[in-house]
């Protein structure tokens, strides 16, 4: 049986009080993290199933229980892109370095399957100092007779900004382990450091 599970950051088209619209189009964006910064697109969308849908991050891994290794590991970023906050007009179009997101601590055995999301990346277009949106999410999934469970483990945590969704599928059935917008006021300035943010989630499938 073969167990999908994918979580991804994104800037949701709509933050109450922050995001605006981009002159002259039909997409919306948030401010710099700087005065000199122009502003940036966000992603367009709200909390979505397709694991294909733009995000800032995403990491999707494949799974069979009992098998040593993942079927697959795919890490994404979508590109960043810097816009004029006054006319709209692209400044700065570049896709962030996803090396820095990665699967660890994984074993399986014929009944319990765990790893580990860690790590994140940063936005290009604003320098080599732009901190990382981070993400340290366990996962747990376990088979008891013909249902298989997963959930995220103990001591899960992302950043205060932007959303962040987490994802399982079997069978081509897709269920929410968590959905979770950005909290109250938080912006990129509160990226800095370790995500510290509890996330949590279970679902099961017959």
């Amino acid at each position: 049986m073969s167990i999908k599970i994918w979580i991804a950051s994104f800037i949701p088209r709509q933050i109450d009080g922050y995001t605006h619209p981009v002159p002259g189009g039909g997409t919306t964006m948030i401010p710099g993290p700087t005065t000199l910064s122009d502003c940036f697109l966000t992603d367009q969308r709200s909390f979505s199933s397709s694991p294909n849908a733009s995000s800032r991050t995403r990491s999707l891994v494949e799974v069979n229980l009992g098998s040593p290794q993942p079927v697959s590991v795919v890490h994404h970023c979508d590109s960043t892109v810097e816009v004029d906050c006054e006319d709209g007009e692209i400044e700065c179009n570049q896709t962030p370095d996803s090396s820095g997101l990665k699967i660890t601590n994984f074993s399986s055995t014929a009944t319990r399957c765990t790893f580990t999301f860690e790590g994140g990346a940063g936005n290009p277009c604003a320098g080599p100092l732009a901190p990382d949106i981070d993400w340290l999410v366990h996962v747990v999934v376990e088979r008891s007779g013909d249902t298989v469970t997963v959930k995220i483990g103990t001591g899960s945590l992302v950043e205060p900004f932007p959303a962040f969704e987490c994802y399982a599928s079997v069978g081509g059935t897709t269920k929410a382990l968590f959905q979770r917008p950005p909290d109250p006021a938080a912006t990129p300035w509160d990226l800095p450091g370790a995500p510290n943010k509890t996330v949590t989630g279970s679902v099961a499938f017959p």
